[in-house]
Parts: structure tokens; sequence; C-alpha cells
């Protein structure tokens, strides 16, 4: 327990100026700091997904108590792996949006669709999660009736997902990469990157 302590510790200084721009009013460090190793900005998109989702298939309870992949328990098992400790969003995207299941909105599933397109054209690991994590925010920002800041699909924000882990000082240039080839479109809002899908690109006759 106090080894686990110690490592929450380690764990927590990596991530600590990402979680504190986080925090609400009524919320506290020690509350992120206890979820390790659900990485700070996962749980608030977590929260984001309990709230606005009906996922029945995919119910909170099953992701935190069954050893399935995408889910805690199956990461808690697997890591740390290749010096990587956090669970972060690209795993969220793997166990609620993926699949597409039926209970995502309209506008969540035209991002997945997108994304099974695109998913041979992903070079390696790296691409990978950056790819799933800036689809994660593509769709729920898509599926909100009004503009929450943290979901937006922007470099600020990806990088913040990915704060204490080995992708952190390396998104900038993966993101770029993957824009160059036109897996994402590059958009400017206020001077922010920001990422969308290229126009033309969903394939809405797989997912009716």
């Amino acid at each position: 327990e106090q080894r686990w302590a110690q490592e929450q510790d380690l764990l927590w200084e990596q991530v600590k100026p990402a979680a504190r721009n986080l925090l609400g009013e009524n919320d506290r460090d020690a509350d992120l700091r206890r979820l390790a190793p659900i990485h700070p900005y996962t749980a608030r998109l977590l929260s984001d997904i309990a709230s606005g989702y009906n996922a029945s298939q995919r119910t909170m309870f099953k992701f935190i108590k069954r050893d399935e992949p995408g889910a805690l328990l199956h990461f808690i098992g697997e890591h740390p792996k290749d010096d990587w400790r956090w669970y972060t969003a690209d795993a969220v995207w793997d166990y609620f949006f993926a699949s597409g299941v039926s209970e995502l909105s309209p506008e969540a599933r035209d991002v997945a669709s997108y994304a099974r397109s695109r998913e041979a054209a992903l070079q390696d690991e790296s691409e990978r999660r950056a790819f799933k994590a800036v689809m994660l925010l593509m769709a729920l920002s898509r599926s909100q009736t009004k503009e929450v800041r943290h979901v937006q699909p922007t470099l600020a924000n990806l990088k913040a997902m990915f704060a204490g882990t080995p992708l952190a000082a390396r998104i900038e240039t993966v993101m770029e990469d993957l824009a160059n080839r036109d897996l994402v479109r590059r958009v400017g809002t206020w001077g922010e990157k920001q990422y969308t899908i290229p126009l033309g690109n969903v394939d809405r006759d797989a997912i009716r």
C-alpha cells in the first residue's frame, strides 16, 4: 500500500499542471489523484460519457469491473508497458466508441465510421493513440449542443490528454504527420490549432 502511494505521488507530479486546468470549482486535486492510473483528462471525459450517453452495452460498471480489451482492469493487468503508465483517452475510444454501437449519437457514429475507414493507414502506436484521442474529442464535441472547451479537438487538449506519457513530447509532430496525409484536417479557430474530419470521408451507408 505504501509503495502504491509513492507510485501515485510520482504519477501525479507528471500530470498535475494538466489536471489543475480541468478542475472545476467543486473538484479537488485529491479526487483526481486517487483515480490513478486513470489519467485525469481521461477521468473528465469518462464523466462526460457517463452523463451524456445511453451506452447500455458499455456501462461504467462493466468498464470498471470486467477484464476485457479496452476496460480498466485489462489495462491494469498489462501495464506499465513500454513506459506507459496512464490509462489514456485512446483506450476510452476503443472501449466505448470504436465498435460504433447503436447507443451513440448519429454524430458520434459518423466519427466512428470515419475512424474505422482509416485504421489501416495508421503507421505506428503513436499515430494510433493520437488518432483515437482526436476522434474521441470529435465524437464528444459534435454530440453536444453547446461548445465545451475540454472536448474540442484542439492541439492544446491533445497535449493535456497525453501529459505524463511518452507521447507528450511528440504529439504535435504526430498530429502534423496525420494532417499531412489527410487523415485529419487542420483548421484554425482563434489562432488555436484544431482538427476535423476531411470533408466527404464519412461512409454513412456503413453505419445504417
